[in-house]
């Protein structure tokens, strides 16, 4: 279930956004720094393409993306990073971004950003350069933001050069393409702990709890597949991908079955 966030809507930002029909993915970017590998890379290939992927600019990351030749499809933010609008220069023949500007300071740029993907009615989103040793509450709360939105998307993570971060609130069964060796972890999330069932791993576990963080770190993928079900307390999933390779649509594959 979806915790509640602040209400944006009524600032009538949203408004002058059309929702786009053909949109099934969407690419957050922060203003943090960019991996330069891996999936992330591989969808932003994809979204110059013209893939039917969003990809959206929190606040100052425009430059960022727009240095390494990527035109985003929306800025939005305060804009205090970001400066000056008019300043932003684009490759001959492309159209400029939809700007959007958000000045209310009690809601972060991530938030407005998967309000905005959620607006246009994407299903799966990946969320980039929003992690930094410099700042680790930003680092921490986008995490925990991932459970404020678990109910609006089919696969949500937070991404970075080798390695994915996922929430999986209780109820839900997920099923990922994984390869055989790949680091697992799974840490609770709950008031009380978590209890979990995993599968094709080295350590499976059975409707077992999980009540320190310690307990569900470094499993060790067997195959192609794991699935994962929490019965109770939610789990922030991490995967490391240092084998990475692009499935068919980019990114990894992420079956969601309410249990």
């Amino acid at each position: 279930m979806s915790l509640p966030l602040p209400d944006v809507a009524h600032h009538g930002w949203l408004e002058g956004v059309p929702k786009a029909l053909s949109i099934e993915r969407a690419i957050l970017v922060g203003h943090g720094p960019l991996p330069t590998t891996g999936r992330l890379i591989n969808a932003l290939e994809q979204s110059a393409a013209g893939s039917g992927t969003a990809l959206i600019a929190l606040d100052g990351a425009a430059r960022t993306l727009l240095q390494r030749g990527n035109v985003p499809d929306y800025i939005i933010g305060d804009f205090d990073s970001l400066g000056d609008p008019s300043t932003l220069a684009y490759p001959e023949g492309r159209e400029p971004p939809q700007l959007i500007a958000v000045k209310d300071e009690g809601i972060s740029d991530l938030e407005k950003g998967l309000a905005l993907a959620h607006h246009l009615g994407a299903k799966n989103v990946m969320i980039a350069a929003t992690w930094s040793l410099d700042r680790p509450d930003h680092s921490i709360a986008a995490v925990l933001l991932l459970r404020a939105v678990d109910d609006w998307f089919e696969r949500l993570a937070i991404v970075g050069e080798e390695w994915s971060i996922h929430w999986i609130g209780t109820g839900r069964s997920r099923r990922f393409e994984s390869f055989p060796g790949q680091r697992i972890s799974l840490l609770p999330a709950g008031p009380l702990g978590s209890v979990v069932t995993v599968q094709g791993v080295r350590w499976p576990l059975q409707e077992a709890p999980l009540s320190t963080g310690t307990q569900g770190i470094s499993n060790r993928s067997l195959g192609d597949e794991v699935h994962i079900e929490v019965h109770s307390g939610g789990v922030v999933l991490v995967s490391f991908d240092p084998q990475w390779k692009p499935s068919n649509d980019g990114h990894v594959v992420v079956t969601d079955d309410r249990a």
